[in-house]
């Protein structure tokens, strides 16, 4: 446990800790299995270098090297259970690939989204339909011939 001496606190003090340990673990195990590419990255590190890491952040509660091989555990089942067998280093290696990989020109071309606030003179002057609403590349603009 961590540098405490639970004889010398109160009850309500000791049971205040405790709470708070456990609220802080379960925090931190949501948010990170909340978040693919952190998951993967806490498991591909490794348990020597998760317990170290967690002892030195956590070294105010209630924890030890068992609690904290435990949420280690923890964090391996859920990659085992969301990408199975795969090492997760592989697993990193292809999240990483799919986050740094460039939009398409596909891609960037359905993201537009334009709202025309032009007057209805101006949209039937300057524009192809009415929707005053265009998404994608054909934004709907006539070719002006002087």
């Amino acid at each position: 446990m961590a540098n405490l001496n639970l004889n010398r606190l109160s009850k309500t003090r000791r049971e205040q800790l405790i709470r708070d340990t456990n609220e802080s673990i379960n925090h931190l195990m949501l948010g990170i299995s909340a978040q693919p590419m952190v998951l993967v990255y806490t498991v591909a590190s490794g348990p020597e270098m998760f317990r170290q890491q967690f002892l030195r952040e956590y070294s105010g509660f209630l924890v030890n090297r068992d609690i904290a091989d435990s949420v280690f555990r923890f964090f391996c089942d859920q990659v085992v259970r969301r990408w199975g067998p795969t090492p997760p280093k592989v697993i990193l290696t292809d999240l990483e690939k799919a986050h740094k990989s460039p939009p398409t020109q596909a891609e960037i071309d359905r993201a537009w989204r334009v709202d025309i606030a032009s007057s209805e003179d101006g949209m039937a002057r300057f524009y192809e339909g009415g929707a005053r609403t265009r998404i994608g590349a054909d934004l709907g603009v006539k070719k002006i011939i002087h």
